[in-house]
């Protein structure tokens, strides 16, 4: 029995790619797709043609041992849910799946897939929407003075919300985003959503995108 190892990408959610299993691919892209909680389709990647059933477990473990904090993580009810969505590149993950490919000799078995026109359009729409996205703001997604958001990074380091723009790390008041500028050591601006998990994991962006914000 053929089944099939799946990158998959959203517009979305551009900073993660997701990592799976499906004996129909297709099928399994088309699920993902129509969620209502998703605003913008799935597209396909790459995908890389295994014999068992549920060998991308293997590729996860693989990938936890390199580096578990590329793996998205919630915690429901006081229990953590690994989820087969990673931060890096679908490049990065093609580059994975190629290099098992070459070592076990299957590397016919694993093929990228063209980008429909669709997919073309979904990336388009995601693009104009971010463009007209306004400012972060904590109210979008229910968020609190007093509320704590985390750094995805490293959960030890925690902020405190202070009003709808800005939290309160050690003594100092940050804007959210000057905040990860600093703990990424970067001399560039960044999207401060991105880096930080409310207390479930999830990110503040893709909290904001779920609902649509």
């Amino acid at each position: 029995m053929v089944g099939y190892i799946y990158i998959f990408t959203n517009p979305g959610f551009e900073q993660y790619v997701k990592i799976g299993y499906a004996d129909d691919w297709k099928k399994r892209l088309r699920e993902l797709s129509n969620r209502s909680s998703v605003p913008y389709a799935f597209r396909c990647y790459a995908v890389y043609e295994v014999n068992k059933r549920l060998e991308d477990k293997v590729l996860h473990n693989m990938i936890d041992q390199l580096n578990p904090d590329l793996r998205t993580v919630d915690n429901i009810n006081g229990k953590q849910r690994k989820r087969e969505f990673y931060e890096m590149t679908p490049e990065q993950a093609y580059n994975i799946l190629k290099a098992i490919s070459i070592i076990t000799n299957t590397d016919k078995k694993l093929y990228k897939i063209s980008e429909t026109k669709k997919d073309k359009e979904e990336l388009k729409r995601a693009q104009n929407d971010k463009q007209q996205r306004p400012p972060f703001k904590f109210s979008m997604i229910g968020m609190r003075s007093g509320d704590k958001i985390y750094y995805k990074k490293n959960k030890s380091v925690v902020a405190v919300v202070v009003d709808d723009s800005h939290v309160k790390y050690g003594d100092i008041t940050y804007s959210i985003s000057s905040l990860a500028r600093e703990l990424e050591k970067s001399k560039y601006n960044v999207q401060g959503p991105i880096y930080f998990t409310d207390v479930n994991g999830k990110t503040l962006d893709t909290l904001r995108t779920e609902k649509g914000k």
